[in-house]
């Protein structure tokens, strides 16, 4: 028997501890064996191991007889790291006048704490220097590793240009649409920029407005002077448009006129014009002549406005006629009442000598319906048309009632989905009438229109979803119909069908049927009609086979196994093929 090695020693060429680029020797051994293998946890071989980069690191030792000792103790290894090449921030421009200063922050990305060395000496972070000069920093870690100097930052200390003056070009005062141009300029500075109040940095700046403006100079070094004394223009203003006040509408009947006033955002004269003909100066001229007229506004310091206020005045229409047209028979015991839109005045219905009809709609509306007729009475419908110029205008059309009641009561549609092609029976129940109809069907997707004389009609649809109109007329009281309803029979082109891979037909009333049901819906089986199914053992050999399948094979006369099933579905046609497990059968 070979002895166990005992437990391996390390012991290091130098210290544990150094910076980035130095390295420490480590060397394993065991006492009393010589050669073997030292196997280091960093997968290697070799000793002494040569460590530059931080870690823990052990050592396992196997000797020649393949006996291995424990692991050695840890040996922790730290490589601090170089700092890399500090940067220098600003808290501002590097070039600036004489009385400011900048910032100067220096900063070492991954490093915190250690000092910085300005090139001037300092050690203060951040830096203030407020004159021109060039400057670096060295920074050293709180491990004592130094990184190389940043690179050289230059700072520029520029002189302050004195007050600029202005000079105009002529008077300060004048009319808006007039100008005068103000000129900057600054003892010993050419070049730079002026920027003015306004935010020009034209020069001369050419004033149009009134206001006080001064102006600044920046020389080409990004130096701002004082600000300039303040120069005063006054531009009388130009008066707005006038405003039209009028005492009333400016569209009248013939024979009535209005009183017009005018203003504007100054004090002055108004002077009215029809056309080109002037009327006169006076502040409110009253008008019944239909026309064009305009307003000019002129202000006490002879400023006319740039704009005239127009208006026009004109005469409004009479009353529009009305007919109504010739008396009409209806079935229902209510009636639309419809005529066109007045072009002038407006309309209003009214019912003559009335003690029960009402308006199920606004009576002040072209288009309206009156209910509560009764059949075998007349009625008479009036139509005013009041409020432009003029008599009123009216008609007046007579309704006489046929059969009351006649509608459709209800419709039998079925309410279970089935497949396209599928005929699917569909009724319609009257009320009221000779009891002599005809039954009027209209597919919505062909405008093919079935009339039949029974009240119900097989539709075969052949769209998902196939929606009809029904209608019945009264063929003894002819012209008499019933309002048409809707009627949709969903129908589906295929099932997106979930097919059970394992059943349990132990007779508990859980998964004892092969039954094929919707994906989206567990209470809609699949469509029997057309389909076919065929169930294999392992063998190859068939166990069942159905048509027109009804989802209720209970695997009778089966054992327990993997079978595999054909499946043809009637509704799309489509196929599937995959395998069943059956498990607990009693059958």
């Amino acid at each position: 028997m070979n002895p166990i090695p005992p437990q391996p020693t390390v012991v290091a060429s130098g210290p544990l501890t150094f910076c980035d680029g130095g390295s420490v020797g480590l060397t394993a051994s065991t006492t009393g064996f010589a050669d073997g293998t030292y196997t280091w946890s960093t997968g290697s071989t070799s000793n002494p191991l040569v460590v530059t980069i931080s870690g823990t690191y052990t050592v396992t030792y196997k000797s020649t007889d393949n006996c291995t000792a424990p692991v050695s103790a840890s040996t922790t290894v730290t490589v601090n790291p170089i700092p890399p090449q500090p940067t220098v921030a600003a808290n501002g421009p590097l070039t600036f006048c004489d009385g400011g200063s900048v910032s100067l922050t220096a900063s070492t990305t991954g490093f915190t704490g250690g000092t910085y060395l300005w090139s001037g000496g300092s050690t203060s972070n951040p830096l203030v220097v407020i004159a021109s000069g060039t400057y670096t920093v060295t920074y050293t870690s709180i491990d004592n590793c130094t990184a190389p100097a940043s690179n050289l930052v230059e700072v520029v200390v520029n002189p302050i240009p004195p007050q600029p003056t202005i000079d105009a070009s002529g008077p300060l005062t004048f009319c808006d649409g007039g100008s005068v141009s103000l000129t900057a300029s600054t003892a010993g500075f050419t070049g730079g920029t002026y920027a003015w109040s306004t935010g020009s940095t034209t020069n001369p700046l050419v004033i149009t407005s009134s206001g006080t403006y001064s102006v600044t100079y920046q020389s080409d070094a990004i130096c701002t002077a004082p600000v300039s004394a303040s120069v005063s223009v006054l531009v009388n203003p130009i008066p707005t448009q006038p405003v039209i006040a009028a005492s009333g509408p400016l569209s009248f009947c013939p024979g009535d006129s209005v009183t017009i006033s005018a203003s504007s955002n100054v004090s002055g004269t108004i002077e009215w014009f029809k056309d080109a003909v002037s009327l006169g100066t006076i502040a409110a001229i009253k008008l019944k002549d239909p026309g064009t007229y305009s307003a000019v506004f002129t202000s006490d310091m002879a400023c006319q406005a740039a704009d005239a206020a127009s208006f026009s005045i004109s005469n409004l229409s009479m009353n529009s006629p009305v007919t109504l047209g010739a008396d009409i028979i209806v079935c229902t015991n209510y009636i639309d009442l419809i005529t066109n839109n007045p072009l002038f005045g407006s309309g209003v219905w009214s019912i003559y000598n009335n003690t029960t009809l009402v308006f199920d709609t606004k009576a002040d509306s072209s288009h309206t319906r009156v209910s509560g007729l009764t059949n075998g009475n007349t009625y008479s419908f009036i139509y005013s048309v009041g409020g432009a110029c003029g008599p009123d205008q009216s008609d007046t059309i007579s309704v006489h009632t046929g059969i009351p009641g006649f509608k459709i009561l209800s419709l039998n549609i079925p309410q279970d989905t089935l497949c396209v092609g599928v005929p699917r029976k569909v009724e319609v129940n009257v009320q009221g009438g000779s009891g002599n109809y005809s039954y009027n069907w209209v597919n919505t997707l062909t405008s093919q229109v079935t009339t039949t004389k029974d009240n119900y009609l097989d539709i075969i649809t052949n769209e998902t979803l196939n929606p009809y109109y029904v209608y019945v007329e009264d063929l003894t009281q002819l012209g008499c119909k019933t309002f048409q309803d809707t009627l949709a029979i969903p129908a589906v082109a295929k099932q997106n069908l979930l097919i059970p891979n394992l059943i349990t037909p132990n007779h508990d009333g859980l998964n004892d049927i092969f039954e094929i049901v919707e994906v989206n819906n567990y209470n809609n089986k699949m469509f029997p009609a057309g389909s076919f199914v065929e169930i294999y053992n392992r063998w190859g050999n068939k166990v069942y086979e159905a048509k027109d399948y009804k989802s209720d094979w209970k695997a009778d006369n089966t054992s327990d196994g993997i079978y595999y099933y054909y499946l043809r579905t009637g509704c799309g046609n489509e196929e599937h093929k995959g395998w069943l497990q059956i498990l607990g059968n009693s059958n």
